[in-house]
């Protein structure tokens, strides 16, 4: 026990991403940008708050282009969106840590009706929601007017678009990205996201040489896209997120594949060749939402790691993430499973997580209800270890200590 409590291989350094400890935060959607998509003053606040020394931060996801928009998140396609990203970056250097922030596109998850938006319409590129193939997600999102409204039937992309504009999306957001003096880019390829939706048959039915045919076939436009990328940033500096999914789970956001099993190790080996600076893998154990509100009953916490084949096929860094406590992310890091491990929950509400893990101190409890609404409440304003006041914590061997399995 004694082992686990000193934590050792958690807090020991990565020297390949050049970081000082193994406690990674890992990509949070939390919609708090201000007008026009733009990172506020808030979001510099708040990377700025949990940045430490030698540690990697990942970006919520960073939107690439406007016909991609999601609620209320930052973008990363405008002269003013890179403006507000720099002060982020700047910020987190600051205080002597690294940061990679996510590229992202939703196909079919983007509502169609962001097409309408008034600021977006005056940008002159595509707008509305695109996919694969012209297959909705039967369920609900938020619209433009920030209403409940059942998913869009997205348009699908063309072959020119794929290994045109698409390809070249991405390329203007890693420039921007690199312009603002992100240590990393990554590119997320996992949740149900464009391009779960090119990997997976439930999703997509083309028939042409972006189909579901060959496993050359699926990872086509993503192969594109990551060329591309590499260019700008250099492969050891370009990240990857991937969400193996199994036949025995759940699909993430309705992507799921007739044979999922096969399909990840798969593109897991199938990434191997690009040698990029990490590979960040969901566990299938968190699937969002605001479930799980008491981390004590959080029986998530409990469910072994499946991922585990991916070391066997995969060369480089490979960082895990979803329902790790400390003492788990360190045996996953000591049993050669993983390289580092994200926390995600636990770092909204600690801004001082990786203090916390070294002193073995209690964490702030977060607030489920806060994690997609505006403003600082639930953002920036939880306590550090120094503040002074009552807030309710959990000690780290508590955590899903009292689930009903």
């Amino acid at each position: 026990h004694f082992i686990s409590m000193s934590r050792s291989a958690l807090l020991s350094p990565l020297a390949s991403l050049g970081l000082s400890h193994r406690i990674v935060m890992a990509p949070l959607t939390r919609l708090r940008s201000a007008a026009n998509f733009v990172p506020s003053d808030l979001t510099v606040e708040y990377y700025s708050q949990r940045a430490s020394k030698g540690g990697l931060l990942i970006t919520e996801g960073a939107i690439v282009s406007p016909e991609t928009q999601y609620d209320d998140a930052p973008g990363i396609y405008t002269t003013e969106q890179e403006e507000g990203w720099k002060r982020v970056v700047q910020k987190v250097h600051e205080k002597g840590g690294k940061i990679s922030v996510q590229l992202w596109h939703l196909g079919r998850l983007s509502h169609g009706s962001f097409a309408q938006h008034p600021f977006l319409k005056t940008l002159g590129r595509p707008l509305g929601s695109v996919s694969s193939s012209p297959n909705a997600f039967q369920s609900y999102t938020r619209d433009v007017n920030g209403q409940k409204a059942a998913y869009t039937v997205p348009r699908e992309l063309t072959r020119e678009e794929i290994t045109g504009r698409l390809v070249e999306d991405y390329r203007l957001a890693a420039q921007a990205a690199k312009r603002c003096g992100f240590d990393f880019v990554e590119i997320h390829a996992a949740h149900g996201y464009l391009f779960d939706q090119f990997f997976c048959d439930a999703v997509n039915t083309r028939t042409d040489e972006f189909g579901t045919q060959t496993l050359e076939n699926r990872t086509r436009a993503l192969s594109g896209v990551l060329k591309a990328v590499i260019e700008v940033m250099g492969r050891e500096r370009v990240g990857i997120r991937i969400s193996p999914t199994y036949s025995d789970g759940w699909a993430y956001q309705g992507c799921s594949d007739s044979q999922p099993d096969k399909l990840y190790p798969a593109i897991v080996s199938w990434l191997d060749q690009f040698k990029l600076a990490y590979l960040l893998l969901s566990e299938p154990r968190w699937n969002g939402g605001r479930n799980n509100m008491n981390p004590a009953t959080d029986s998530t916490y409990s469910v072994p790691i499946r991922n585990s084949w991916a070391r066997k096929i995969y060369s480089g860094v490979i960082i895990g993430s979803s329902s790790f406590v400390p003492d788990t992310a360190d045996a996953a890091i000591r049993d050669g499973i993983y390289d580092a491990i994200a926390f995600g929950r636990f770092f909204i509400s600690n801004p001082d997580f990786v203090a916390r893990v070294h002193k073995n101190s209690p964490a702030n409890v977060y607030d489920t209800r806060t994690f997609y609404t505006r403003g600082a409440k639930g953002y920036t304003d939880y306590p550090t270890l120094e503040a002074v006041g009552d807030f309710p914590t959990i000690r780290f061997e508590d955590i899903g200590a009292k689930a009903k399995l």
